[in-house]
């Protein structure tokens, strides 16, 4: 194959390669590059101001499949953490992403006998949850959790993440906070889900 020949034939898989990329982005079903994490924050009691020691912090993320009636998600991986004494916290995320179908960390924030933050995407947080009950400093969110009465608990469903059957194992934390919820409000203790 001459050189003329070798460098048309590159030029149109290159061409072919950036337009299959281009509607992949266009359609939302890629990201182009992005950078995930890292994901870092602080919880406290929105009455006291306090910092709350041992809140789970679960972070889940999932792939996105395109279909026909719009994407399907399938779990990819977690990680979950536990506040540090100053309330503060640090998912590494994922680093660099190239076209990628990975969506952006959902977060999960639960402390037994507070509000949880349920399941929503991290970027999401900023425009759905109150302003006063998440407050940004650039990427660093406070959280701020209303502690419960026993009456409110009982009528709370704790939310888990949708991949707490297949992954458990990484949810630990999650798990065992829950079961002392479940404990303090005189139910069995692995009613949700059993620890290992």
């Amino acid at each position: 194959m001459e050189a003329a020949q070798l460098l048309k034939l590159t030029r149109r898989v290159t061409n072919c390669f950036i337009l299959i990329a281009a509607f992949l982005v266009s359609t939302g079903c890629v990201n182009f590059v992005r950078i995930d994490g890292p994901y870092e924050g602080k919880v406290i009691d929105a009455e006291t101001g306090k910092p709350i020691e041992g809140a789970v912090v679960f972070g889940e993320w999932s792939k996105a499949h395109p279909g026909a009636g719009g994407a399907s998600h399938t779990y990819y991986d977690s990680h979950e953490v536990l506040t540090d004494g100053k309330g503060e916290f640090s998912i590494p995320g994922l680093g660099l992403l190239v076209l990628t179908m990975i969506e952006e960390m959902d977060v999960i924030i639960f402390k037994a006998g507070y509000e949880q933050v349920t399941p929503n995407p991290w970027s999401g947080l900023k425009n759905v949850w109150p302003k006063d009950k998440v407050i940004w400093q650039g990427d660093k969110a406070t959280f701020r959790l209303k502690r419960l009465s026993m009456k409110e608990r009982r009528k709370r469903h704790v939310s888990f993440p949708s991949c707490a059957v297949e992954h458990r194992g990484k949810m630990r934390n999650l798990i065992r906070e829950s079961n002392i919820e479940m404990r303090e409000m005189g139910m069995p203790a692995n009613m949700l889900l059993p620890e290992e």
